[in-house]
């Protein structure tokens, strides 16, 4: 069951549902471990991240099931392919573009090479024509986000199709969260969007460890503001039985996750506060919203998981797109 309820009754609805920075307190008050904080002003530490997907990953429908595959060349069109890649790197983007043509004549349905086209004429300079070939790209392939990105980076030149640009962007950033190029595309057109992202990323400024004996946990937090979160990823992490217990006490809502209990519990703390800090601002504005399981998945487990965006369906996708339009981006819908 998703929890969204009006904005007016969000924060007492989603606590009726979950645990309070008090239940927990009043739950490890008893715990045979001991939980000692120092605040440290720690910078954060960013989640774990996997590797970004492949640029040559391409998703299409094929008799109306999705099916993903790779870009594969073989044998003598697979030296040709690196010639004209070699040719790219050179600077011989004519000599690349020729390579490349001929092998779509082989190979009239690989988006791959139709993006690898449109590159070679957008180093020339001829805009038009790349943006021709990104778009054949993106006709066939569902999931082109290195496509997008170029597609981005060459409309976002153009003050009319800036908003263009802020669209192809968003998506890219959606399916590939933990590349690196996407990002800074996505700072260039936000800032052209006039957008005052700066590139935060979701780091908890916690760190925690566990003695040898098992019976006492160090807890360093940035500031005073991390407390709950940082209890409250501890109590799942080390306490007995406490994981167990919430799961249970919440089966019916298969969205509660640890992460889910944390971050109510930091909105907890601050939600009456001022704070300078984006990230805290970002969740502030998406409980405002509604939002947090957007937040969750953008900043969390898609960075986490690049695999994570073929479990998500069209409607989740179009949510998330909203959380990082308004929330990440703080621009209008």
């Amino acid at each position: 069951m998703r929890i969204f309820i009006t904005i007016p009754f969000l924060f007492l609805t989603l606590f009726s549902f979950s645990q309070t920075y008090e239940d927990l307190l009043s739950r490890l008050d008893t715990s045979d471990i001991e939980y000692v904080f120092d605040v440290n002003g720690n910078p954060g530490i960013a989640l774990s991240k996997s590797e970004p997907l492949p640029d040559i990953l391409c998703r299409k429908k094929v008799d109306g099931i999705n099916k993903t595959t790779y870009f594969r060349l073989h044998g003598e069109n697979d030296i040709f392919f690196l010639k004209a890649e070699k040719d790219m790197d050179s600077l011989m983007y004519e000599a690349a573009l020729d390579k490349y043509l001929t092998l779509l004549d082989s190979f009239p349905n690989d988006t791959y090479l139709m993006t690898r086209v449109g590159y070679a004429h957008e180093k020339q300079g001829d805009l038009e024509t790349a943006k021709e070939w990104y778009q054949k790209s993106l006709d066939g392939n569902t999931i082109a986000f290195d496509t997008r990105k170029r597609m981005a980076r060459v409309l976002v030149q153009e003050k009319t199709t800036r908003q263009q640009a802020l669209d192809h962007i968003i998506r890219a950033s959606i399916m590939n969260r933990n590349d690196q190029g996407i990002e800074d595309v996505l700072r260039q057109v936000a800032k052209a969007n006039k957008s005052k992202y700066t590139g935060w990323e979701f780091k908890p400024k916690t760190f925690m460890s566990i003695n040898d004996k098992g019976d006492k946990v160090n807890i360093d937090i940035s500031n005073e503001l991390w407390r709950s979160y940082a209890l409250s990823q501890a109590a799942y992490l080390f306490e007995p039985g406490y994981k167990e217990e919430q799961m249970a006490r919440t089966e019916e809502l298969l969205t509660i996750t640890p992460y889910r209990e944390s971050l109510l519990m930091l909105y907890e703390t601050i939600r009456k506060k001022k704070v300078k800090d984006p990230m805290l601002k970002a969740l502030k504005k998406t409980m405002k919203l509604g939002m947090l399981e957007e937040f969750m998945m953008y900043e969390i487990f898609l960075p986490m998981d690049a695999y994570t965006l073929f479990s998500l369906d069209d409607t989740q996708k179009s949510n998330i797109y909203r959380y990082v339009k308004e929330v990440k981006l703080g621009l209008k819908k």
